[in-house]
């Protein structure tokens, strides 16, 4: 059961003197998305890791409370995507010098061995749900590092400004170009499906995911069927 479903399934069962069988049958099985609808689709980028999976891309910001809201959802969606598709997490800048200073942040924490899954949402929680001023540059985020993770300060300065960190902040700017990518949160497919968030609320992220899930299952349906149409090919030129 996809995201969108298990959603509207809770709901039902908490509110069922309003919502009739038919018309949560209705829900749960919402149109098949359309492109130039419910994504987008642009000229192909080749991928970012293995070119043997099926890539998924989120572009995200850490000052930004639509992605805060969404990345709960993607945390457990990730965590229930089946073998031969990979999530690539991409900070976007957009020339913006806080966002620039969170992409270094994002890199540096990876350079410096911190799991994305241990200050990922925990960097959004900081950020939104805590009541405290948001970090806004990179020396109080190197601050928060060091009183979070045990990341020395010096040391998380040092990884925020090296060449591999610079390279990465720079690819990851020049791939959402690449992307067409306007706003976030927003979700990449294949390097040539986009999906952004129209609307506003849970049910406009959850449509995302929805999108998103088709649009994966879509591309693996499509990788399966290539070994078969090409063994029917070698069988019909034996004979």
């Amino acid at each position: 059961m996809n995201l969108a479903r298990a959603w509207l399934v809770s709901v039902a069962l908490l509110t069922p003197q309003f919502l009739s069988a038919d018309s949560v049958n209705a829900a749960i099985e919402p149109a098949k998305p359309v492109a130039g609808v419910d994504y987008a689709v642009v000229d192909q980028v080749p991928a970012i890791g293995s070119a043997k999976q099926v890539e998924v891309v989120e572009v995200f910001g850490y000052g930004c409370i639509h992605c805060a809201h969404f990345a709960p959802h993607v945390d457990t969606w990730e965590r229930a995507l089946p073998k031969g598709v990979g999530l690539i997490m991409l900070p976007a800048v957009f020339a913006n010098p806080s966002w620039e200073a969170f992409a270094r942040a994002f890199y540096a924490a990876e350079v410096l061995g911190v799991p994305r899954h241990k200050f990922h949402l925990a960097l959004f929680k900081r950020n939104f749900f805590e009541g405290k001023p948001g970090l806004r540059d990179i020396d109080e985020m190197g601050r928060y590092f060091e009183q979070t993770y045990a990341l020395k300060n010096p040391l998380f300065q040092q990884a925020a400004y090296s060449f591999g960190v610079e390279s990465k902040v720079r690819r990851s700017d020049e791939l959402a170009r690449r992307y067409r990518v306007s706003s976030t949160p927003t979700m990449i497919v294949a390097g040539k499906y986009v999906v952004s968030v129209r609307g506003n609320g849970e049910q406009a992220l959850l449509k995302v995911l929805a999108t998103t899930d088709y649009l994966v299952k879509r591309e693996l349906a499509k990788q399966s069927a290539g070994p078969k149409q090409k063994s029917k090919r070698s069988l019909k030129k034996a004979a």
